[in-house]
């Protein structure tokens, strides 16, 4: 599933929430939704969000607001979420996020 799908299924409804206990969102096209990151706070699900601060095709700001709309919800998720950003100037986050050598 893409950054941006788990961001839309997962904030979608409650519903979707619980069937999921963590998420990785690596990249993801969405700009932040107040209401799906509401979603994702009331489930208490884990978020760790990745994205490169060069990223040509998807702002950074897409990965920084939506882990600081979880975390501003009511009842923030337990942990908070977080966001690392890599400094590349490519799309390709996954690359950094997933390699175990780093």
């Amino acid at each position: 599933m893409g950054g941006g799908d788990i961001w839309d299924y997962v904030g979608n409804n409650i519903a979707y929430a619980r069937r999921i206990a963590a998420m990785v969102p690596v990249a993801g096209t969405p700009t932040p939704d107040v209401a799906k990151a509401q979603t994702i706070a009331t489930a208490n699900i884990a978020v760790w969000v990745t994205h490169n601060d060069g990223d040509p095709e998807v702002p950074v700001s897409n990965a920084i607001g939506y882990v600081n709309d979880i975390n501003a919800a009511p009842i923030p998720p337990t942990p908070r979420a977080k966001v690392t950003v890599f400094h590349l100037a490519d799309h390709d986050a996954w690359t950094q996020t997933y390699d175990l050598s780093l």
